[in-house]
This record gives structure tokens, sequence and C-alpha cells, in this order.
């Protein structure tokens, strides 16, 4: 409660009790997380099925002592789970549907296999890895149970948690080809 109550200038988590600076997003992970959410969004309003939230998300994972709160880029929760979080309009502890999170090239491999594991324990059905650099999803039903789509093979990504969504990679690769185009 005390570190929800905090202002920040950065972008941080609670990790174990000890707040860890996260640093700033570069344009294109940012830029993804907003697409991301858009399309979620859609699809959510549609389906009259839950919320959408992004930008480094409040997710209590441990509440515990020493407590443990980490940022997802993109959370999906419905409405019926909503009910069971008992802080709303503050932070999620209770594990939403789906967590998607943007791979930075600052990320640490132990970091994300850390908040796999939080994510699942805390009752979250999917968590995908989102990679710009290789366009590609990773989707987690379990910490060590995934399967990748690629842009490449033109795959569209589908989850049973989020009936009748689809994620087309092939729009998420034009996405990261127009910011890498505005860029030269």
């Amino acid at each position: 409660d005390q570190f929800m109550g905090m202002d920040f200038e950065e972008c941080v988590e609670l990790v174990e009790g000890k707040i860890i600076t996260m640093g700033w997003n570069n344009f294109t992970h940012a830029t993804l997380v907003v697409w991301l959410g858009h399309v979620l969004r859609i699809w959510a309003d549609e389906k009259d099925w839950g919320f959408i939230s992004g930008g480094d998300t409040g997710v209590l994972t441990r509440d515990s002592e020493p407590a443990t709160a980490r940022g997802a880029d993109v959370a999906c929760i419905s409405f019926q789970r909503y009910q069971a979080v008992t802080r709303k309009g503050k932070i999620l502890d209770v594990g939403p549907e789906l967590i998607i999170e943007v791979v930075s090239p600052s990320n640490v491999w132990n970091d994300i296999q850390n908040k796999l594991i939080e994510y699942f324990a805390i009752g979250t059905d999917e968590v995908w890895l989102v990679s710009p650099e290789h366009r590609s999803v990773t989707v987690y039903t379990q910490p060590k149970e995934s399967r990748t789509f690629t842009a490449a093979d033109g795959e569209v990504v589908k989850t049973p948690q989020l009936p009748g969504f689809e994620l087309s990679l092939t729009e998420m690769s034009q996405l990261i080809d127009r910011i890498g185009e505005a860029a030269e």
C-alpha cells in the first residue's frame, strides 16, 4: 500500500520489497504497447468482455513481505475476473486472463522468466512475449510451455482466453517497418 501511494519519475517495479528502476522504453516498444492495447480494446468493446490496460499496469504478484509488484505492458482482465480484485482502480491483485510483455533490448532473460513464474502463480492464464526484433509472439500457457508465432510465416495469434480475437503478426510487422522507415 505504501508503494502504491508513492510517485515516481521513472517506471519502477517492486521486487521482493526493493524498488527497481526500469528506465524508459524505446519508441518501438511504446508504440507496440499502444497498438496492442488498441486492437485488444476494439475486440473487448465488441464483445463487452472486460478491461484492457497498458503502460506498465501494476500487477501485485506477491502481497506478503517482501512484496512484489510488476509492471505489465498490457493486461487483459474480464469484467467477471475483475470483480475479485480487492484494490480496484489501483493495482491488479488477481491474475488477469492475459498479460503481454514487449521485449526490449535491455530485458534480461532471467528477469523475464521470474515474471512469467510470478504471473502464473497468481492465476494468469497466458503470457505473451512480443519480440519486435524477431517479429514474433511467444505464447506461454505455463512458465515452461510455449509456442512461438512469427510474422515471417504470416501467422495469426489466437487464444481461448479471448474468444474470437486474432492478432495479425503481418500487421505488427508492418508497424515495425513503418517505425524503422521513418527513422531513416
